[in-house]
Protein backbone atom coordinates (compact mmCIF):
# COMPACT_ATOMS: atom_id res chain seq x y z
CA UNK A 1 0.00 0.00 0.00
CA UNK A 2 0.87 3.33 -1.01
CA UNK A 3 1.32 6.27 2.11
CA UNK A 4 2.84 9.30 2.37
CA UNK A 5 4.55 10.99 5.76
CA UNK A 6 2.78 13.57 7.45
CA UNK A 7 5.30 14.57 9.84
CA UNK A 8 8.52 13.62 12.10
CA UNK A 9 7.24 13.67 15.85
CA UNK A 10 9.27 15.08 18.92
CA UNK A 11 8.85 11.31 19.75
CA UNK A 12 10.56 9.58 17.18
CA UNK A 13 7.73 8.41 15.86
CA UNK A 14 6.45 8.55 12.14
CA UNK A 15 2.94 9.89 11.08
CA UNK A 16 1.65 9.30 8.02
CA UNK A 17 -1.47 8.55 6.26
CA UNK A 18 -2.94 6.66 3.30
CA UNK A 19 -2.13 8.45 0.10
CA UNK A 20 -5.24 10.36 -0.90
CA UNK A 21 -5.80 9.18 -4.89
CA UNK A 22 -9.47 9.19 -6.93
CA UNK A 23 -9.11 5.16 -6.70
CA UNK A 24 -12.85 4.32 -7.01
CA UNK A 25 -12.28 1.51 -4.11
CA UNK A 26 -11.68 3.88 -1.45
CA UNK A 27 -14.24 3.51 1.50
CA UNK A 28 -17.17 6.54 1.87
CA UNK A 29 -18.94 6.29 5.34
CA UNK A 30 -20.83 8.61 7.88
CA UNK A 31 -18.10 10.14 11.12
CA UNK A 32 -20.99 9.56 12.72
CA UNK A 33 -24.75 8.43 11.99
CA UNK A 34 -27.77 10.21 13.24
CA UNK A 35 -28.81 9.19 17.07
CA UNK A 36 -25.87 7.34 17.45
CA UNK A 37 -25.19 9.27 20.74
CA UNK A 38 -27.37 11.21 22.56
CA UNK A 39 -26.43 12.33 25.67
CA UNK A 40 -24.04 15.19 27.45
CA UNK A 41 -22.50 17.15 24.67
CA UNK A 42 -23.92 15.01 22.08
CA UNK A 43 -27.39 15.98 22.91
CA UNK A 44 -27.20 19.43 22.30
CA UNK A 45 -27.39 21.70 19.60
CA UNK A 46 -27.35 20.03 16.16
CA UNK A 47 -25.69 16.31 16.83
CA UNK A 48 -29.10 14.74 17.38
CA UNK A 49 -30.31 15.14 14.05
CA UNK A 50 -26.76 14.94 12.16
CA UNK A 51 -24.61 13.23 14.00
CA UNK A 52 -21.97 14.17 16.98
CA UNK A 53 -18.42 15.04 15.75
CA UNK A 54 -16.68 14.61 19.29
CA UNK A 55 -13.87 12.16 17.81
CA UNK A 56 -13.60 9.70 21.25
CA UNK A 57 -14.99 9.47 24.48
CA UNK A 58 -14.66 11.96 27.37
CA UNK A 59 -15.83 13.43 30.53
CA UNK A 60 -16.02 16.86 29.20
CA UNK A 61 -16.01 18.03 26.60
CA UNK A 62 -16.56 21.46 25.24
CA UNK A 63 -17.47 23.86 21.42
CA UNK A 64 -14.56 26.14 20.66
CA UNK A 65 -16.99 29.00 21.15
CA UNK A 66 -18.61 27.35 25.23
CA UNK A 67 -21.62 27.14 24.08
CA UNK A 68 -21.82 23.67 23.95
CA UNK A 69 -20.47 21.27 27.14
CA UNK A 70 -20.58 18.08 28.17
CA UNK A 71 -19.57 14.40 28.49
CA UNK A 72 -19.02 12.41 25.54
CA UNK A 73 -20.00 8.97 26.66
CA UNK A 74 -19.20 6.49 23.44
CA UNK A 75 -16.20 7.18 20.73
CA UNK A 76 -16.90 8.11 17.60
CA UNK A 77 -18.25 5.60 14.78
CA UNK A 78 -15.56 6.11 12.66
CA UNK A 79 -13.23 5.97 14.85
CA UNK A 80 -14.52 2.32 16.35
CA UNK A 81 -14.30 1.58 12.33
CA UNK A 82 -10.74 2.34 11.58
CA UNK A 83 -9.53 0.82 15.38
CA UNK A 84 -11.85 -2.75 14.48
CA UNK A 85 -12.73 -3.24 11.21
CA UNK A 86 -10.11 -1.44 9.31
CA UNK A 87 -7.26 -2.42 11.64
CA UNK A 88 -8.69 -6.20 11.18
CA UNK A 89 -7.72 -6.09 7.76
CA UNK A 90 -4.07 -5.13 7.66
CA UNK A 91 -1.90 -8.10 7.02
CA UNK A 92 1.39 -7.02 7.66
CA UNK A 93 3.63 -4.70 9.37
CA UNK A 94 0.89 -4.11 12.78
CA UNK A 95 4.05 -4.53 15.15
CA UNK A 96 5.44 -1.41 13.57
CA UNK A 97 2.10 0.70 14.34
CA UNK A 98 2.88 2.89 17.38
CA UNK A 99 -0.84 3.38 19.52
CA UNK A 100 -0.07 7.15 20.02
CA UNK A 101 -2.66 10.35 21.29
CA UNK A 102 -4.35 11.86 18.15
CA UNK A 103 -5.55 15.48 19.16
CA UNK A 104 -9.46 16.33 18.36
CA UNK A 105 -10.18 19.51 20.40
CA UNK A 106 -12.33 21.64 18.18
CA UNK A 107 -11.49 24.13 16.10
CA UNK A 108 -12.68 27.83 15.31
CA UNK A 109 -13.16 28.71 12.10
CA UNK A 110 -12.20 32.03 11.74
CA UNK A 111 -8.35 30.93 13.28
CA UNK A 112 -5.63 33.28 11.79
CA UNK A 113 -2.97 31.91 13.02
CA UNK A 114 -1.45 28.19 12.80
CA UNK A 115 -0.33 28.08 16.51
CA UNK A 116 -3.45 29.20 17.78
CA UNK A 117 -4.98 26.22 15.80
CA UNK A 118 -3.20 23.69 17.02
CA UNK A 119 -3.50 24.59 20.55
CA UNK A 120 -6.94 24.60 20.05
CA UNK A 121 -6.91 20.91 18.97
CA UNK A 122 -4.74 19.33 21.65
CA UNK A 123 -7.87 20.58 24.06
CA UNK A 124 -8.46 16.85 24.06
CA UNK A 125 -6.90 14.07 22.50
CA UNK A 126 -7.27 10.15 22.86
CA UNK A 127 -4.98 7.39 22.49
CA UNK A 128 -5.69 4.60 19.46
CA UNK A 129 -3.99 2.69 16.88
CA UNK A 130 -5.38 4.03 14.07
CA UNK A 131 -6.85 7.66 13.39
CA UNK A 132 -7.46 10.84 10.85
CA UNK A 133 -4.83 13.61 10.12
CA UNK A 134 -5.94 16.22 11.97
CA UNK A 135 -7.18 19.66 10.06
CA UNK A 136 -3.83 21.50 10.96
CA UNK A 137 -1.98 18.56 8.86
CA UNK A 138 -3.54 19.89 6.15
CA UNK A 139 -2.65 23.21 6.67
CA UNK A 140 1.01 22.46 7.84
CA UNK A 141 1.29 20.67 3.93
CA UNK A 142 1.08 23.18 2.11
CA UNK A 143 4.00 24.94 0.47
CA UNK A 144 3.08 28.20 -0.23
CA UNK A 145 3.02 29.62 3.08
CA UNK A 146 2.33 33.04 2.55
CA UNK A 147 -1.34 32.44 0.99
CA UNK A 148 -1.78 29.11 2.55
CA UNK A 149 -0.61 29.08 5.86
CA UNK A 150 -3.44 29.30 8.00
CA UNK A 151 -7.14 28.31 8.14
CA UNK A 152 -8.18 31.64 7.37
CA UNK A 153 -5.66 31.48 4.31
CA UNK A 154 -6.84 28.31 3.43
CA UNK A 155 -10.73 29.07 3.33
CA UNK A 156 -9.73 32.55 1.29
CA UNK A 157 -7.70 31.22 -1.01
CA UNK A 158 -8.56 27.48 -1.61
CA UNK A 159 -8.59 27.88 -5.30
CA UNK A 160 -4.49 28.31 -5.29
CA UNK A 161 -3.79 26.51 -2.33
CA UNK A 162 -5.46 23.30 -3.87
CA UNK A 163 -2.25 23.52 -6.33
CA UNK A 164 0.16 23.31 -3.58
CA UNK A 165 -0.95 21.08 -1.09
CA UNK A 166 -0.10 16.82 -1.95
CA UNK A 167 -3.22 16.43 0.34
CA UNK A 168 -5.53 17.64 -2.25
CA UNK A 169 -7.24 15.62 -5.23
CA UNK A 170 -10.00 15.05 -7.21
CA UNK A 171 -12.36 13.35 -5.78
CA UNK A 172 -15.68 13.50 -7.83
CA UNK A 173 -16.57 16.57 -5.90
CA UNK A 174 -16.89 15.79 -2.58
CA UNK A 175 -14.78 15.45 0.35
CA UNK A 176 -12.69 13.03 2.93
CA UNK A 177 -12.85 13.26 6.44
CA UNK A 178 -10.62 15.03 9.10
CA UNK A 179 -11.06 14.45 13.09
CA UNK A 180 -11.01 17.82 13.98
CA UNK A 181 -14.72 19.08 14.73
CA UNK A 182 -16.05 22.66 13.94
CA UNK A 183 -15.90 25.20 16.24
CA UNK A 184 -19.57 26.46 16.60
CA UNK A 185 -22.05 23.35 17.16
CA UNK A 186 -21.62 19.27 18.24
CA UNK A 187 -22.19 18.00 14.82
CA UNK A 188 -20.30 19.73 12.15
CA UNK A 189 -16.30 18.25 11.19
CA UNK A 190 -13.71 19.50 9.18
CA UNK A 191 -13.40 17.73 6.18
CA UNK A 192 -10.35 18.69 3.12
CA UNK A 193 -12.63 19.34 -0.29
CA UNK A 194 -11.78 18.45 -3.87
CA UNK A 195 -11.37 22.34 -4.23
CA UNK A 196 -9.16 22.32 -2.26
CA UNK A 197 -10.95 24.21 0.72
CA UNK A 198 -11.42 22.85 4.40
CA UNK A 199 -15.78 22.49 4.53
CA UNK A 200 -17.62 21.74 7.64
CA UNK A 201 -20.34 18.79 6.67
CA UNK A 202 -22.65 17.04 9.19
CA UNK A 203 -20.70 14.05 11.08
CA UNK A 204 -24.12 11.84 9.66
CA UNK A 205 -22.99 12.37 6.24
CA UNK A 206 -21.58 9.53 4.39
CA UNK A 207 -19.73 10.91 1.32
CA UNK A 208 -17.23 11.44 3.45
CA UNK A 209 -13.75 9.64 2.13
CA UNK A 210 -11.70 8.04 4.96
CA UNK A 211 -8.11 7.84 4.56
CA UNK A 212 -6.61 6.49 7.77
CA UNK A 213 -3.39 7.84 9.49
CA UNK A 214 -1.27 6.42 12.13
CA UNK A 215 2.08 6.73 13.86
CA UNK A 216 4.88 4.52 13.03
CA UNK A 217 7.72 3.28 15.82
CA UNK A 218 10.60 4.88 16.78
CA UNK A 219 12.34 1.73 16.04
CA UNK A 220 11.22 0.32 12.38
CA UNK A 221 14.35 0.87 9.68
CA UNK A 222 13.56 1.77 6.22
CA UNK A 223 14.82 1.12 2.99
CA UNK A 224 14.69 3.30 -0.46
CA UNK A 225 15.18 6.77 -0.98
CA UNK A 226 11.46 8.23 0.10
CA UNK A 227 10.80 9.00 -3.47
CA UNK A 228 7.42 8.27 -5.55
CA UNK A 229 10.05 5.88 -7.59
CA UNK A 230 11.81 5.20 -4.98
CA UNK A 231 9.16 5.26 -1.52
CA UNK A 232 10.39 3.70 1.82
CA UNK A 233 9.66 0.47 2.53
CA UNK A 234 9.07 -1.15 5.94
CA UNK A 235 12.13 -4.06 6.91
Amino acid sequence: EDWRIVSLEEDGTIKIMKNPTDDTRVTQIAFDANGKRDTGYCALGSAPTSGCNAWAETESYTSADNRWKGAVEKDSEIKTYLNTNYYNTIEANTDSIQEHEFYYGPVSWGNDTLAKQVEEEKVASAKSNIGLIQASDYIKSNSDIAKCGTFKLVRANYSSCKNTSWMVKDFAGVFYWTLSPGGDNTNGVFAVAASGTINGPGAHSTDGIVFPALYLQSTITLSGKGTQNSPYIIQ
